[in-house]
């Protein structure tokens, strides 16, 4: 089983030679955004992220056999969860991660592969935007608190006894190279308590790979295809950095990864890494301090934006969520009026 990144577009990308890659594996994406048969002219002159209904014939030839929406796109055109998994239904694609309850949204993709079950338990933090499910409540995604996150751990290994649990991870800050120490935290806390392993998305960029009591976690595979001077109205784009990401390949208990790239033609595949090269080439750079004490110094996204320490910490991590919301209205607010320019083209 392979699993991607981050996937929008509107023209799509050639999967032939990417399907050679990847020969008979089962692929998992995070779909960033719903499919909509919608006139995408309109849409795209809003700050919205979308699929239209192309993606599925590409998702198809890619032998994609989940997608997950727990994301911050997911619900920007105001498509319900189930009429997109409706869509990839019909065509043996699991959709995970949303719903319209958090139940729903708290459903797993089970995909058996090469004699392995493979339990898929997506989250997306709230801080990305992403909309939350609550009870009694609209629809959202499956939401990334502590007790959550155990919860699902939990009834997957009730349910699924024997089965590898694989927690895909919508959080962090965009372009930012590090993860929140309050991420870490909640890595450590999901391994210790059964997961096997973590795969995050949303920063756009790669992010450190660390090995704990013998587990892998991905903080940040980095994006498998954003479509570029599309949304936004054209305006949305991403630094050179961005280029880059991993595929993450599992097989039984062996772990390896493949180094993407992106050019003017799509992705491809530059290399095939063992472990041993994934976590020298992209493991935490040597520090004597604390991280807490090192990603106050190194961190790279530090305008107005606060650093989450403690899972544990509700109270303040609520006031850090909500100074970031208004933030991000701000942001989305000055880019509507022209007042913030998007990235320039590299």
């Amino acid at each position: 089983m392979i699993v991607l990144g981050d996937y929008a577009a509107i023209h799509g990308i050639d999967s032939r030679g990417l399907r050679e890659s990847f020969a008979d594996e089962a692929v998992v994406l995070n779909l960033e955004g719903a499919i909509t048969e919608k006139n995408s002219d309109r849409l795209r002159k809003k700050q919205v992220v979308f699929n239209v209904t192309d993606v599925i014939p590409f998702l198809k030839s890619l032998n994609v056999k989940a997608v997950t929406l727990a994301n911050n796109h997911f619900y920007d055109i105001g498509d319900s969860s189930g009429h997109c998994q409706e869509l990839l239904a019909r065509e043996s694609i699991a959709a995970v991660g949303a719903g319209d309850s958090v139940g729903q949204a708290r459903l797993p993709a089970v995909i058996d592969d090469h004699g392995t079950t493979y339990v898929l338990c997506p989250f997306c933090w709230s801080v990305t935007n992403g909309r939350p499910a609550r009870i009694n409540r609209r629809g959202g995604v499956n939401p990334l608190t502590k007790d959550n996150v155990e919860r699902c751990i939990r009834e997957a290994k009730a349910q699924y006894p024997g089965a590898k649990i694989i927690l895909v991870m919508h959080w962090g800050i965009e372009l930012e190279k590090y993860p929140e120490p309050m991420h870490i935290r909640l890595a450590h806390y999901a391994l210790d308590h059964g997961a096997d392993m973590i795969i995050g998305h949303h920063p756009h960029i790669i992010q450190p790979v660390e090995v704990y009591k013998g587990k892998y976690i991905f903080y940040s595979i980095g994006n498998f295809y954003i479509e570029e001077d599309v949304y936004f109205n054209g305006r949305l784009r991403y630094p050179r950095l961005a280029r880059e990401a991993l595929a993450v390949e599992l097989k039984g208990d062996s772990v390896s990864a493949l180094k993407l790239v992106r050019n003017d033609q799509g992705v491809s595949v530059s290399k095939k890494m063992d472990m041993e090269d994934v976590v020298r080439e992209y493991g935490f750079p040597a520090r004597e301090e604390t991280y807490d004490v090192w990603f106050k110094k190194h961190r790279v996204k530090s305008k107005l934006i606060p650093i989450w320490y403690d899972p544990d910490a509700l109270a303040s991590n609520k006031m850090k969520d909500a100074f970031c919301a208004l933030r991000n209205a701000a942001v989305q607010i000055l880019f509507a009026l022209h007042l913030k320019k998007g990235r320039k083209r590299e």
